[in-house]
């Protein structure tokens, strides 16, 4: 609260006031409630109480009234006041601003102390909002790790589940395995490293004297049944040792036959931790097999082939009956040898080892491999050969070679084709023959006739008789023509007289003529004439094509392609019939050989040339290849 007591100066006051303090001024009329910070400007000619909190100003503008003094006035604001109160500014005199320097440097106290304060304050809040951050931190950590240790908790549930199946599924497979060895009836019996028995099925007990209560019990303690009583402990020593399995024979004293396998036992880690013996029952295996032997013995010897039995080493172990009676040989002098020793060395053949040794190395075969060989005392020998690898239990493979003696077939064979070729030439000769005839003789006499006819048409006056005359000229005239056509198939005389060439040209004019098929002829350059057993044997083959072709084929046309070459003539008959079906593809022809094709076939291997028919989609490619003779020098 201030108040000026000069009159003259009190509406300055305010403004002073206002410029040293940012408390907010009031001017003090009448009644007013008391509030901190404020600045409350009396009236230099009022009276002013305070009573409650509340100034009462009251005015005298007649009556001055004397001032109290400040303490006076005061008085009651500090006592109500005291404790959030922090001075009065008076004006006047020297004793206000005495006043008003103390409450200065009071403030300024006061100001230094809240900023000390809040100093503290601040420090106080980073430490705390530090201590807050260390918190969250911690609390953090504590979320983490609560986490981990929920993830942690699945995850031992989840390995207590997969323990649980895992226990089910080894109690379920160690039901398995106790059924298996209760009901399985090979014996079977399983030992440790230390020899030690771990288990065994109860067909064991009979064969090797092995009982439930001999479990833990070393193997090499007990005494089999068995006619030669083996070291059990020694055998699975060497196979645990080795790692190798072992596979033998033995025979219960009962007189059956089993096949004794010891195996290493394996662990899952592939340590070997033990061994497992098994004993298979191979007594009816072991009579059928010697059964088979002496079926397999009985078919050798009854072979007509000769068959020789060799081993690995290519040494004779057994002969044929038919192989001794073939070469004139003995046992004695044949088993026991090499191959290559037998007689007089005439199975020293180099292919034939060659042969032999890929047969051991390579598992392969022989099959109709043909062999010339000069015996002593049987000549000249002609063989197919074919030999087998045969692989047996112990390791011991051995080659199972056959023979069979093609000499007399060779022989017939020669006969044959001679006598074919024979035939073939005495029917060209009768062909020849025939024709000459017909075309001399018979053509002559129908020619003669046709004379004779005309003669007695020109001296017969009835017009009937003439019409007859006539009809018989054109009858002997058409007769004629035929014997000429049949003339020529038989044997074209032009073939003889002009070469092939003018023949074929002669034929195929014939045959478009007769038949309406249109033939080509396709020759090379300086083709030629040829000797005349290969023109006539061409001119055959030309001839039952087109025979072929015009009863079989439908084909409207054909070609004929002829070349010379070097050391060969080439004959090429081609037409565009119906070919391959879609069931008989070119890979697969079905092309059925009748008289006419052998014929041509035959005719061909006679000069020893060959033979290739090649169906196509559409048409047929006949390719005869007949090899010309050496020039002379």
């Amino acid at each position: 609260m201030v108040q000026h007591v000069d009159p003259a100066r009190s509406k300055e006051l305010s403004n002073v006031v206002s410029h040293l303090s940012r408390l907010q001024i009031e001017d003090a009329l009448g009644t007013s409630v008391v509030e901190p910070k404020h600045v409350y400007v009396v009236p230099s000619d009022a009276e002013t109480f305070i009573r409650n909190c509340i100034l009462h100003v009251a005015a005298h503008p007649i009556l001055r009234i004397p001032q109290r003094p400040v303490n006076e006035v005061m008085q009651p604001i500090i006592e109500e006041w005291r404790a959030r109160a922090i001075g009065a500014i008076l004006s006047t005199n020297a004793f206000l601003r005495q006043e008003l320097a103390a409450a200065k440097t009071h403030l300024t106290v006061l100001i230094e102390e809240r900023d000390t304060a809040l100093e503290e304050f601040r420090v106080s809040s980073e430490q705390v909002l530090s201590s807050c951050q260390s918190l969250q931190m911690m609390n953090d950590e504590l979320v983490g790790a609560k986490e981990q240790l929920q993830s942690g908790n699945e995850s031992l549930q989840m390995l207590n589940a997969q323990l649980k199946t895992r226990n089910a599924e080894l109690a379920a497979t160690n039901d398995d395995l106790a059924n298996l060895v209760l009901n399985i009836k090979i014996p079977i019996v399983m030992v440790g490293e230390d020899l030690t028995i771990r288990r065994s099925t109860p067909h064991a007990q009979e064969l090797l004297n092995i009982f439930p209560s001999d479990v833990g019990r070393r193997i090499d303690e007990i005494c089999p049944n068995l006619r030669e009583c083996r070291d059990l402990g020694r055998i699975a020593d060497f196979v645990m040792s080795s790692g190798v399995a072992r596979n033998e024979e033995v025979q219960a004293n009962d007189g059956t036959w089993y096949l004794m396998r010891v195996r290493p036992y394996r662990t899952s880690g592939l340590h070997v931790s033990g061994a497992v013996f098994a004993f298979q029952d191979i007594g009816p295996l072991k009579s059928s097999l010697d059964s088979t032997r002496k079926y397999a013995a009985a078919l050798i010897e009854s072979a007509r082939e000769s068959i020789v039995v060799l081993d690995s080493s290519l040494r004779v172990i057994t002969a044929n009956n038919s192989f001794y009676k073939t070469f004139h040989a003995r046992p004695e002098d044949v088993e026991k040898q090499f191959i290559y020793r037998l007689g007089s060395g005439e199975w020293n053949l180099p292919q034939l080892k060659t042969f032999l040794d890929d047969i051991l190395r390579r598992h392969s075969r022989i099959d109709d491999y043909t062999v010339r060989a000069n015996f002593p005392n049987l000549g000249q020998r002609t063989m197919f050969l074919n030999a087998r690898r045969i692989e047996s239990n112990d390791g011991k493979d051995i080659i199972l070679l056959a023979i069979e003696d093609l000499t007399q077939l060779e022989r017939s064979e020669r006969a044959v084709r001679e006598l074919s070729h024979k035939l073939l030439t005495a029917e060209d000769e009768q062909r020849r023959q025939i024709a000459r005839d017909l075309h001399d003789v018979t053509g002559q006499k129908i020619a003669a006739l046709k004379l004779n006819i005309r003669a007695l048409s020109k001296q017969q006056a009835d017009p009937g008789s003439a019409n007859v005359m006539a009809e018989s000229v054109e009858l002997a005239e058409q007769i004629t023509n035929e014997i000429r056509g049949f003339s020529y198939v038989l044997h074209p005389p032009m073939l003889d007289e002009l070469g092939l060439l003018a023949a074929l040209r002669e034929y195929a004019d014939g045959v478009t003529r007769r038949t309406k098929l249109r033939l080509t002829l396709d020759v090379g350059d300086e083709f030629g004439r040829l000797p005349s057993y290969i023109e006539l044997a061409l001119f055959r083959v030309v001839q039952e094509c087109l025979t072929n072709v015009l009863r079989h084929s439908g084909s409207p046309e054909a070609t004929i392609r002829l070349q010379r070459q070097a050391d060969q003539v080439v004959l090429e008959i081609q037409d565009s019939g119906r070919g391959a079906s879609a069931a008989s593809p070119e890979s697969e022809p079905d092309i059925k050989e009748g008289v006419g094709i052998a014929g041509m076939r035959e005719r061909v291997h006679q000069l020893r040339g060959t033979l290739e028919i090649a169906r196509a989609r559409t048409g047929l490619t006949v390719t005869a290849r007949i090899p010309l003779p050496a020039k002379d020098p």
